[in-house]
């Protein structure tokens, strides 16, 4: 019975791996998360079917060039590398986009005190969202003996408790007074505690922002595409690795070149689901940071391109 051109098994294949390429691309270079819902519609449908195209052309090519070359040592390798890069995204925590999150801010008046303080009190000037909105004592829910003015709000008594929650997308900026009477407060950010001491010998004022790379509470189709984008990625990683494996038993240097490959993802993997700057604190170090500073920046380009609120 004749194969029908629908019947050609590349065509799923390809519409596979070209999603899972496709996807990739769309969240780490053109910052698909952040986009408009309508250009989100856009680039899905532009952008996937491109892929699909060039998949549907390189995997064609692999099947007439053939699997040349021991096939159980390159499915061995492939299935090495699939573990490693499975592995390497549980235990390396992924520094997430920002997108739309239910967020939780809670700042109490912990009642500790460094040695030096006079007091226990807990003063918030400024209370800033991604978009700039400026947050009122009226946007607050205050629990406790606030002292509460048109441009601040004051808790003096242990366990005054301020509490705000709403969907935003980035993180958030609060300042407060440092002081000679100014205590510890407490800041817990979804569900995460953290403390900053606020005493200081003189008035000053004191930055603290919260990133908005935490989860929060997404809404399901948040998750549904988070999710989506690890998939995507450790898919996209695993037919890169198939390729490099493929060529290079091709060209009789599988395994000579087998540490480097693995070394590489692993480098690869790291400066996408860690971030660089952990990378170049290591370059620093060995005093290379200066040298490869113009490639840092290009890095910090390609694996963040998310705007940082």
């Amino acid at each position: 019975m004749k194969r029908t051109y629908f019947k050609n098994p590349l065509i799923p294949l390809s519409i596979l791996i070209g999603s899972a390429w496709g996807y990739s691309f769309l969240v780490h270079v053109f910052g698909f998360f952040v986009q408009r819902e309508k250009n989100k519609v856009l680039l899905l449908v532009v952008v996937i079917p491109l892929f699909w195209l060039v998949f549907f052309l390189f995997s064609r090519k692999i099947v007439q060039l053939g699997l040349q070359g021991n096939k159980n040592r390159i499915w061995g390798f492939q299935l090495f590398a699939v573990v490693l890069l499975v592995l390497i995204f549980i235990f390396i925590p992924e520094k997430t986009p920002p997108f739309p999150t239910t967020h939780t801010l809670i700042i109490e008046v912990s009642g500790k005190i460094s040695p030096e303080a006079q007091g226990i009190e807990v003063e918030i000037t400024q209370i800033r969202l991604p978009d700039g909105k400026i947050l009122s004592p009226a946007d607050l829910q205050l629990t406790g003996a606030w002292n509460v003015s048109e441009v601040s709000v004051l808790g003096w008594q242990a366990g005054d408790r301020l509490e705000y929650q709403s969907e935003f997308m980035g993180g958030i900026d609060i300042t407060f007074r440092m002081g000679p009477k100014s205590g510890i407060a407490k800041i817990t950010w979804d569900g995460k505690p953290q403390t900053v001491d606020l005493y200081y010998p003189r008035e000053e004022t004191k930055l603290i922002h919260l990133p908005g790379s935490s989860w929060g509470q997404p809404r399901p189709i948040w998750q549904v595409m988070a999710l989506a984008a690890v998939l995507a990625d450790i898919f996209t990683l695993a037919t890169l690795c198939f390729a490099l494996i493929w060529w290079l038993e091709r060209k009789g240097q599988l395994v000579q070149t087998a540490l480097f490959l693995w070394m590489a993802v692993i480098t690869f993997v790291f400066l996408i689901r860690w971030g660089p700057q952990e990378f170049w604190i290591i370059m620093a170090r060995f005093g290379l940071a200066d040298t490869l500073e113009p490639f840092r920046q290009w890095l910090a380009y390609i694996f963040n391109p998310y705007p940082r609120f």
